[in-house]
């Protein structure tokens, strides 16, 4: 008999020699050494097998036989190749409950752990694991030849993909090579009607494993797609009759750029549909309120320092104290107000979700309820009866039913306190981690406005001076203004950049600015205004927050393939009634248009909480509102209503996914026909030309109108065009699993194959868990045991639970009952008697009819479990037949040309290059060109000469890739299109290739396990097709760049609600649109808010009120949305108004337009896109008298809903002439530095440094020679984005600060070779300024030799470029690129003094020790010149005559006597 090692060989012995004292212990449990030998032998032989070591149970001494064999080396059954590689299910009743931990696989953990559990080697595993991913790519390919061999009637290809950066490494036998990689994740989800009558339609998940391509271009995402997808792109149309195909993605321009390439290499028959990403759409929404406000970054050091265990917990014990030291107990009633205003701000921080599907409590641990919730909110409000603005912690006790004493009331503060707002760390917030901005949010908010818990404790902790709490009518903050908050991060970085270059690793680091992190978050929280912005933010932004929950659950219920097509995504998006986005927008609009008298404090727990969060939360914030809080509010909420009607609803109102009202079985479908016979009526210049135009033409072939009737062709082939995604959410769950998965690798990265195994792995048991069936009706495994007792127990409390003192917990209730039930139970009375009588029958005759049931479902289930066992023979007989079938056209075995086994060892060469260049290109390229074309395997496989092969051609002659053997025809593929349908309708994993445990059928890895070797082969097999760096395309994707997918000029994506032939005045249009842009370059200069290198629009920066005057009529608009690149400014609607507090002259009243949607109680903002206003403008009559008067100041009235503008009060400026240069007035002067830009003077400054590194020095720069091509549209857009990047760096920006524009369709934008020549023109101001006029153009670096310009100074008057290097060094850039140290400038103190220490690195003994108070105002540049001047002393021994220049040169005593 065959078992495992000498480990349970030695086991399986000492339980032999047990067997007999077992025996004679327990006599009941009959144990024989046969019994035992053969369960212990087929538990080892379930799990692995021994090859060659064999031992047989011999009676009396075991004779020295030899076996066969050396090592230790195991072969794994099959079951133990797929449980190391899927890892255990659980029941298939616990299905229902889906969790995280269920859908992770092996590979997320260790693997030398699990080599250590298995007793196997980590070579083994991994090599079992590339193998069975290897099976599992080859199979679905064979599946998808078949489907493309049926040639069905319709082809739904919905593909989604992104890009992003994981740290990889190259591994080539014994070196191995890092590196930071791009890597393309995609998804293919098929959606097949087989017949023109066919009704039905069949899904298929295809997975495609990702790719390590050479750059995030579109010719490399190209490459990568060609490289890794069953059938390339170009290839469907030739598959199938009718193809839909959808790409979706963010919107980088590399994607977009991708999809028109492919749309346009598509013929014009083909349904081509482009989507961005709507989740990430959702999430670009709050950023304007997050950059305006300015505390994300302040925030994010809080989140940080309260993350670290030992820092909370410390913070822990300091509230403690506070509570244990301030904490009052007050025996009288608690005031109703102030609870009401308590239980409001609980329910914007703490109570916000309805529901337990919002993930808000999921950072630690599991979800916490929504009933856990609010149970500990009310003890909390039951015991902090309290104000919670004020520092004061009062318990209003009730006496000994409350409290016993007061240490008990202020324990129980204290368990309260903690159980609801110091439960869990705050989560740390990333713009592109999507909700955790918000949730951040509400846990630091709800720390800081418990009695400013969180400020006290941090400044007890760090020893930080706490401010008092603020008074409005005295202090500082009187003036009532919300200003921008700011930090002086300069200062932080000069205070602790000398600690972070001394850290020698990034732990040292770490702890070294744990000061810097700690004094930004004490600015962040000792700042009085951070909760009055803190609230701002969750008011505004939580309804964008339901949104993204509402495309969380879309894809955790796949509803993009739901049977009920007004359910789909899509559908749902474009209906205005239903869309989340239009939900979303109405709660935005709820808190402009209400007063506040709608709504009372008192209903805080009400459903619609967010409105009253926006009108009261301010009240139970510590402090007073200042003045301006109601227009930070109104700014940050038309900000995001901007974003939300550009982003996600106006897409769905216009072409091409307003098609999908069509299909949209919640409308009538009198509504349906009639909106199609309005699209059919549009022109074709209003059309998208990939998928309206087609669809449209089609549908006036086939009856018009008549033609979206129930169960019509065309009607079935469009619902499943709309049968898609708008997001693109699991793409994202990949990157994050496979960052996770490295947790276990203990620092080491991913080998590209090792990923891509896991990648596939993991994608197939999610796949297969979701398959799985998990309603099966089972009955319990115990029959019914009901006792008289229970039954009188349950009878009891239902009758009595209403008697009991509500105000008990729920616990102390049941506790109370059960004794009252017992106690009458057991009571020695004649009524207690026959209680015990009557129940007890009834328990016996309940378990009597219960039993019976539950032996008539064991029957019924054993005859199931009959049916279902032949039905999984014969789906594990076609398994097996498509195994053989693969097995017998030769998919295992290698590719012509390519040799079995490990890719070709990486040339020392190649390495050197990439340490040497720093990226992976440099050594493929090399390689290639060292050794030919032949040695592109080395790191590479080249997807290039497939792509150029293809690029620029019909579809038709589009070759498909050699990896997936598309050299083979798919009509020689052998596989019947019956055995696929079969095998996808057992639901048996992903396309039936599974069983109930694992995403592989056992019996399919048995039957590919026969072939002798086969583990050994697909490994290699796997790891040469998987093992590489994909090589793009050396050919651009050209392509018509003014109808792409982004750029196609259609009228309803360009006019919005016009149509281009609407234009009366094609001068006035352009008059129009130079007025916008004029704007935009106005609010451009008017950025404030900096954040990084950057600066944003702010909440202090309002939105402008553009007020029309054509002749006796007035036409308002206001601004709600900004783009700088390019100019566009999206207004909304304004009406005149009466003026509420009366009539008074020189004042104008408007209000906002919401139009109220057909049969709906939904409202959307009127608005106006540039465009659209430009149509608008050019209808007006020339003739009569136009002009444009434009506000930046204005009040708000009735809450935020009306706008009053007092003429000559506010801020305003008039344009008699519409066009480019309308409000040219409002802009700075050209060259003059933003005084709001606290940078921008140091930048002028330097710029000399620039000019002298790109002059005319001794390195000049070659000009590039011109070719003597026209230049593509591609090209000229890149080279001027570069510029641009070129231009912003040296903080110039001649597009918007000097009111130039930046539009390519704008004549008057600024030539490419006007930059230098300003900046040119700046430096020599400054040089004039401070050095004189004379000499100036010397200052362009004359040629002279580097020993001279190392050993004089320079003999013009502009001295040479000094600059402050690492360790506090000084150097001097000489004329012909070098540099040269002058010295050293270090800080150092002595008790509380603050010392500065000048080193003169030219000359012996020359040092200088001063006081910082001894030193002037901007006393750094001069030290620079002190350090220059040393260059006239040559010898190293005059250092006496250096350090007698300091006093003239630094503190300006004396004069220079050279």
């Amino acid at each position: 008999m065959v078992i495992g090692d000498v480990h349970d060989i030695l086991q399986i012995c000492g339980s032999l020699g047990g067997a007999g004292a077992a025996k004679q212990r327990k006599r009941r449990q009959r144990r024989t050494v046969a019994g035992d030998f053969k369960s212990l032998a087929d538990r080892i032989n379930k799990l692995t097998i021994r090859r060659g070591d064999q031992i047989q149970l011999y009676r009396g001494r075991p004779c020295n036989k030899k076996t066969a064999g050396r090592g230790k080396y195991r072969s794994f059954t099959s079951r133990a190749m797929l449980k190391s590689t899927f890892g255990t299910l659980p029941a298939i009743s616990a299905i229902g409950h889906v969790s995280s931990v269920r859908k992770q696989v092996p590979a997320m953990f260790s693997l030398s752990s699990m080599a250590f559990w298995y007793s196997s080697s980590t070579r083994y595993l991994a090599s079992v694991r590339n193998a069975v991913a290897y099976l599992f790519m080859k199979l679905q390919w064979l599946m998808i030849a078949a489907l493309c061999q049926a040639k069905p009637h319709m082809l739904k290809v919905q593909v989604e993909w992104d890009e992003t950066s994981q740290a990889c490494r190259l591994h080539r036998d014994l070196i191995d090579v890092d590196g930071v990689m791009p890597a393309l994740v995609q998804r293919m989800e098929i959606l097949e009607r087989r017949s023109s009558q066919c009704t039905s339609t069949k899904w298929y998940s295809v997975i495609i494993p990702p790719a390590i391509i050479e750059d995030a271009t579109a010719e490399g995402l190209w490459s990568g797609m060609l490289m890794k997808q069953p059938i390339p792109l170009v290839d469907w149309p030739l598959h199938c009759e009718q193809l839909c195909l959808q790409m979706l993605g963010d919107g980088a321009g590399a994607n977009t750029r991708l999809a028109s390439w492919v749309f346009q290499q598509m013929p014009t028959g083909v349904w081509r549909l482009w989507k961005d990403c709507d989740t990430h759409a959702a999430n670009h929404c709050s950023e304007p309120v997050w950059r305006g406000l300015n505390f994300l970054s302040s925030m994010f050091c809080v989140c940080n320092n309260l993350q670290y265990g030992s820092t909370r917990f410390d913070l822990l014990v300091h509230i403690w104290r506070i509570i244990e030291q301030t904490a009052q107990v007050v025996y009288q009633p608690p005031n109703m107000e102030v609870r009401r205003r308590n239980q409001l701000f609980l329910r914007a921080t703490y109570l916000h979700a309805d529901c337990a599907e919002d993930p808000d409590e999921t950072l630690e641990g599991d979800r916490v309820s929504w009933e856990r919730r609010y149970e500990c909110a009310e003890y909390l409000l039951r015991m902090d009866t309290g104000d919670w603005k004020n520092d004061g912690i009062i318990h209003h006790c009730t006496g000994h039913e409350c409290c016993q004493s007061p240490a008990e009331s202020k324990l129980k503060l204290w368990i309260a306190i903690q159980a609801v707002a110091f439960n869990r760390r705050p989560a740390t917030p990333a713009m592109g981690r999507w909700t955790s901005c918000v949730r951040s949010a509400r846990s630091v908010l709800l720390q800081m406005g418990l009695h400013r818990l969180l400020q006290r404790g941090f400044a007890s902790l760090y020893g930080y001076t706490l401010p008092e709490p603020v008074d409005t009518e005295q202090s500082a903050f009187d003036t009532r203004e919300l200003v921008t908050f700011t930090i002086d991060e300069d200062n932080l970085k000069d205070r602790y950049w000398q600690s972070a270059l001394e850290a020698d690793t990034a732990r040292e680091l770490h702890f070294k600015m744990q000061g810097a992190r700690s004094e930004k978050a004490w600015a962040f929280l000792s700042d009085p205004s951070t909760p009055f912005k803190l609230g701002i933010s969750i008011c505004t932004l939580t309804p964008v927050e339901r949104l993204l929950h509402h495309h969380f659950n879309w894809q955790a219920q796949q509803t993009w393939i739901a049977k009920n097509v007004s359910e789909r995504p899509l559908v749902v998006m474009s209906n205005m009634n239903k869309s989340p986005a239009v939900q979303a927008m109405n709660q935005l609009i709820a808190i402009l248009l209400d007063d506040g008298t709608s709504v009372s404090p008192s209903d805080a727990l009400s459903d619609d909480h967010i409105l009253q969060c926006a009108m009261f939360l301010h009240e139970g914030l510590s402090g007073t509102a200042p003045l301006n809080y109601n227009k930070q509010r109104f700014w940050c909420v038309v900000a995001v209503m901007g974003q939300l009607q550009s982003r996600l609803v106006r897409p769905y109102q216009q072409f091409p996914y307003s098609l999908a009202k069509l299909v949209d079985t919640s409308m009538t479908m009198n509504d349906r026909r009639e909106f199609a016979r309005t699209v059919l009526a549009t022109r074709t210049c209003c059309r998208d030309p990939f998928f309206t135009t087609p669809v449209l033409e089609q549908m006036e072939q086939k009856g018009g109108p008549h033609a979206i009737l129930p169960g019509s062709e065309f009607l079935l082939d469009l619902t499943n065009a709309f049968a898609g995604k708008c997001c693109n959410i699991q793409l994202e769950l990949n990157f994050a699993r496979a960052s996770s998965s490295r947790q276990a690798m203990r620092g080491r990265k991913h080998v590209i194959s090792s990923m891509t195994a896991k990648h596939i792995i993991a994608e197939c048991k999610v796949s297969h868990i979701n398959n799985l069936d998990g309603h099966q009706p089972r009955c319990r495994s115990a029959p019914s045991r009901h006792t008289g007792y229970t039954l009188f127990l349950k009878k009891f409390i239902k009758e009595n639970k209403e008697n009991i003192d509500p105000n008990l917990h729920w616990f102390e209730q049941r506790k109370l009952l059960t004794q009252m039930a017992l106690d009458k139970w057991n009571a020695d009375t004649l009524e207690a008697f026959q209680l015990k009588t009557e129940f007890s029958q009834e328990a016996v005759r309940l378990n009597s009819v219960k039993n019976q049931h539950h032996a008539n479902i064991m029957h019924e289930q054993r005859q199931q479990h009959a049916v279902s066992k032949a039905i999984k023979d014969e789906i594990h007989r076609k398994q097996v037949h498509l195994m053989q079938t693969a097995s017998r056209i030769g998919m295992f075995e290698p590719k012509e040309g390519q040799p079995v086994g490990k890719p070709p060892s990486v040339f020392p060469a190649s390495l050197e290059s990439f340490a040497a260049h720093g990226s992976l290109v440099a050594p493929i390229r090399e390689s290639i060109a060292r050794f030919g074309s032949d040695s592109i395997a080395l790191l590479a496989c080249d997807a290039g000469s497939c792509a150029n092969e293809s690029v620029n051609q019909p579809s038709q002659q589009h070759q498909s890739i050699a990896h997936v053997i598309a050299s083979r025809d798919l009509q020689d593929s052998g596989v019947d299109m019956s055995l696929v349908d079969e095998l996808m309708f057992s639901k048996q994993g992903v396309h039936g290739l599974g069983d109930e445990e694992f995403a592989i059928s056992e019996h399919l890895l048995e039957t590919a396990c026969q072939e002798i070797g086969f583990i050994d082969k697909s490994n290699k097999q796997f790891k040469s097709e998987h093992d590489s760096v994909t090589l793009k395309t050396t050919q651009p994707l050209s392509f018509d760049e003014e109808n792409g997918v982004e750029s196609s000029n259609f009228c309803q994506r360009t006019y919005g609600r016009f149509c281009k032939e609407d234009i009366r005045s094609n001068s006035q249009y352009g008059n129009a649109v130079g007025l916008v842009k004029s704007i935009v370059r106005v609010l451009s200069s008017r950025r404030k808010v900096k954040a990084g290198k950057l600066m944003y629009l702010g909440p202090d920066t309002p939105w402008p009120v553009l007020l029309v005057h054509h002749g006796e009529s007035l036409h308002a608009r206001l601004g709600m949305r900004v783009s700088f690149k390019p100019l566009e400014l999206d207004f909304i609607h304004l009406v005149q108004c009466p003026d509420p507090y009366g009539h008074y002259p020189g004042v104008l009243c408007f209000r906002l337009v919401f139009d109220k949607l057909p049969n709906s109680h939904m409202r959307c903002p009127r608005t106006d896109i540039t465009n659209e206003f430009a149509v608008w403008f050019s209808q007006l009559n020339a003739d009569m008298d136009l002009k444009c008067q434009i506000f930046w100041d204005y009040d708000l009235v009735e809450g935020n809903s009306i706008i009053r503008i007092r003429i000559g009060h506010h801020e305003s400026a008039t344009a008699l002439e519409v066009g480019d240069s309308s409000f040219a007035s409002l802009l700075p002067a050209k060259g003059q530095c933003d005084d709001q830009d606290p940078d921008s003077r140091e930048v002028l400054a330097n710029v000399s440094k620039l000019l002298l590194h790109l002059g005319d020095g001794s390195k000049k720069r070659q000009t590039p020679k011109q070719s003597h091509h026209t230049r593509t549209t591609s090209q000229v857009k890149r080279k001027r984005s570069s510029k641009r990047k070129r231009e912003s760096a040296v903080g110039y920006d001649a597009d918007v600060s000097s009111g130039e524009c930046n539009d390519k369709n704008d004549d008057n934008c600024v030539g490419d070779g006007n930059v230098n020549d300003e900046l040119e023109e700046e430096w020599k101001n400054i040089v004039e300024q401070r050095y004189g006029g004379d000499n100036i153009s010397a200052s362009k670096n004359p040629k002279q030799s580097k020993s001279t310009s190392a050993s004089v100074p320079n003999e013009s008057n502009l001295p040479l470029p000094v600059f402050k290097g690492p360790k506090d060094r000084v150097f001097q850039r000489n004329p012909d690129g070098s540099t040269r140290m002058l010295g050293r400038v270090t800080d150092w103190y002595s008790g509380a003094c603050h010392n500065v220490s000048i080193s003169c690195s030219l000359h012996k003994k020359c040092s200088k020790a001063i006081s910082s108070s001894s030193l002037p105002f901007g006393s750094e540049q001069l030290i620079h010149q002190y350090l220059q001047e040393g260059l006239r002393f040559p010898s190293r021994d005059d250092g006496k005559l250096h350090l007698a220049m300091f006093d003239a040169i630094v503190l300006g005593k004396g004069s220079e006597t050279m």
